[in-house]
């Protein structure tokens, strides 16, 4: 009875301290809709989407959204700063005008019906004989996408060129050897593309006989390691003990480099951060941990997962061995080379940038408690169990 006391206390607790912060925030709008030109029908169903807290700062960050007649819109966020129990910035990014800017309140087309307009209009080539597999409210389902990743689908708002609001369902799409993962808004009405985006970027490196379109920094002639730049002020001292046990050394592009086209690959050892990665790259137990079961010599930590994915099933994958000095040297020849030539160059590359854009977020606020990717939350709060799955050369050997 204790137990459930407390745990009911505490529910309770956080229920109040959101509600609390949603009606700071609801009437320091509604002192301010003048100011942004907003109408009270405008902001009478807001909703906090999500926040973040900033330890430096002491402000909290609550991302804030509209709705028209329970239905979300997509283009409208603000973000809203709280400190020390008063509203202090927010409203920005509201659409005001709602209701003169809609165009209907009914959908024409039902999700798979929308999915199936879209599939045909962008070719997409995505899965088959879509279903709902599960109805999470009466706006929001998932679809069945054969192998690849369920498409979800959820009836917005899109605010659209000529400044009006159209239904419109927007959709999540994977793509067959997840060439594309596509975010789309779908008028509701009409079945015609309001909106698109690929979550997907592809970048060619270019030919290294004719650099007409990149724009070269560095050479192999006359390159500068700038890397260690990024460890200045923050970084643990490689003498420190756990950088002994855990720390590695990585044949890479260093982090400030977008491509083999901008820096030859090379030795970077113990780049990581002291505060955000206190145990190192390599090691996912508990803070100061030295046990062997939570200790990876490969591709592994508590930050990311990096292998390769080359069959694009999302399941098994290889990945390549620093052995007990943790050193990852291994060749890259160029990108006239088949993919299997430098495929261990290639996760190892990929396990470094994840965990270096780790510990980068981190000092900007991105921790355990708002919600970053670690498998041990190293008792500092938040959730665990989700480091990155990092996936090299995806689809690579697929049949098409």
């Amino acid at each position: 009875m204790k137990k459930i006391t407390l745990l009911l206390f505490v529910f309770f607790t956080v229920l109040g301290f959101s509600q609390d912060q949603k009606a700071k925030i609801q009437n320091y709008i509604n002192e301010n809709k003048a100011k942004f030109k907003l109408t009270s029908q405008d902001i009478q169903d807001l909703f906090i989407e999500s926040e973040l807290s900033s330890e430096s700062t002491g402000i909290n960050n609550y991302f804030v959204k509209q709705k028209y007649q329970g239905t979300e819109l997509f283009n409208s966020t603000s973000n809203f700063w709280i400190k020390n129990g008063e509203v202090i910035n927010g409203g920005e990014g509201l659409i005001a005008n709602v209701s003169d800017k809609v165009q209907t309140t009914s959908a024409s087309l039902t999700a798979i019906q929308a999915l199936n307009s879209a599939i045909s209009i962008m070719n997409i080539q995505a899965g088959s004989n879509f279903e709902i597999l599960e109805t999470v409210n009466s706006k929001t389902f998932k679809i069945s996408n054969g192998s690849l990743d369920p498409i979800t689908a959820k009836l917005v708002y899109e605010l659209t060129s000529d400044n009006k609001l159209r239904l419109a369902w927007d959709l999540t799409i994977d793509t067959q050897r997840h060439e594309h993962l596509w975010s789309l808004r779908v008028d509701a009405v009409t079945g015609k593309i309001l909106a698109k985006q690929d979550w997907v970027i592809s970048c060619s490196f270019g030919d290294n006989r004719n650099h007409a379109n990149h724009n070269h920094s560095a050479v192999a002639n006359n390159f500068v390691d700038h890397s260690k730049e990024f460890t200045k002020g923050f970084f643990k001292n490689e003498s420190s003990l756990l950088a002994n046990v855990t720390g590695g050394t990585y044949k890479v592009i260093p982090y400030n480099y977008s491509s083999p086209d901008h820096s030859p690959f090379v030795l970077v050892s113990n780049p990581e951060n002291a505060t955000a990665s206190p145990n190192g790259w390599h090691n996912a137990g508990a803070l100061g941990s030295t046990s062997l079961i939570t200790i990876y010599q490969y591709t592994r930590g508590n930050n990311v997962f990096a292998k390769e994915d080359i069959d694009a099933n999302n399941t098994g994958g290889t990945y390549p061995s620093g052995g007990s000095t943790f050193t990852f040297n291994f060749p890259y020849q160029g990108t006239y080379q088949q993919p299997a030539a430098y495929r261990d160059a290639a996760i190892t590359n990929l396990f470094y940038m994840n965990n270096i854009m780790h510990d980068v977020f981190y000092q900007y606020g991105f921790n355990e408690l708002n919600g970053n990717f670690q498998q041990n939350s190293l008792g500092r709060g938040g959730a665990a169990n989700d480091a990155v799955q990092a996936e090299a050369q995806d689809g690579a050997a697929a049949t098409p």
